[in-house]
């Protein structure tokens, strides 16, 4: 539960990045923060996000100086992550996971798949930066201050 008594959001994460004119493209994240940090201010501001949760939840999202936030969560509608993550993974050439009923079961199927195609299409280079700031970042998770 949050501060304000709504239930937080619980991972895998799948934002989707929709461009107009091009498809929409997703990526998985395991934690939120990483998720929302991912993000750039401008990018939000011209709508071009959506981030579910693996309820099938998606973020009402929005920018607090330089960050990017998210305001609020929809309610569930596991029918919309399903056909956007679905059709994104038929575009890729990989078969979806069968219509599991439980959309967390699904959610849980799809993320190794997103994370294998994002590690075929990232360069080397970039892997390792991103490794690197992972580590950094789970570092400044056990310090006290």
């Amino acid at each position: 539960m949050t501060e304000s008594g709504r239930v937080a959001p619980e991972g895998p994460f799948f934002l989707g990045y929709n461009e107009p004119g091009l498809e929409e493209e997703f990526q998985v994240f395991k934690d939120y923060g990483q998720a929302l940090s991912y993000m750039e201010a401008p990018e939000v501001q011209e709508g071009s996000y959506r981030l579910f949760d693996c309820a099938g939840r998606e973020a009402l999202l929005c920018t607090q100086k330089w960050d990017v936030i998210a305001k609020g969560w929809s309610e569930p509608r596991p029918d919309a992550m399903r056909a956007g993550l679905s059709a994104f993974l038929r575009r890729k050439g990989c078969q979806p996971p069968d219509e599991d009923p439980d959309v967390r079961a699904f959610a849980t199927k799809v993320a190794p798949i997103l994370e294998k195609l994002e590690y075929q299409d990232t360069p080397a280079l970039i892997r390792a930066i991103r490794g690197a700031v992972d580590r950094l970042r789970s570092k400044g998770k056990g310090r006290v201050g």
